[in-house]
């Protein structure tokens, strides 16, 4: 998981309530994130130039009204990457195997 990609999710989700980046950084001043002094942060954020420690995350999800996993897209449907990462990984095994019998 990259932080690009995570960001990415953060903007998805953000853009999703109609909200700013400079409210979404407000929301989460008001909700206990000092770091999250102005706009620039949120913007760093979600282009993954600013990482988000696991406190954070919990905050920035609460705002968001979604969970962790949520947020790091645990749930989202295969991105083609990962799809061709679990062909190939699959193809290894079973090549395993038949070595095997």
């Amino acid at each position: 998981m990259s932080d690009v990609r995570i960001g990415a999710g953060i903007r998805r989700r953000r853009q999703g309530l109609g909200m700013s980046q400079a409210a979404f950084a407000q929301e989460l001043r008001a909700a206990g994130l000092a770091r999250a002094s102005h706009q620039t942060w949120a913007s760093r954020l979600e282009k993954g130039e600013q990482a988000l420690r696991l406190t954070d995350a919990v905050i920035v999800a609460e705002t968001l009204g979604c969970t962790l996993d949520d947020l790091v897209g645990a749930g989202e449907a295969a991105q083609p990457d990962n799809v061709r990462l679990g062909v190939e990984m699959s193809i290894r095994a079973l090549t395993d195997l038949m070595g095997k019998l």
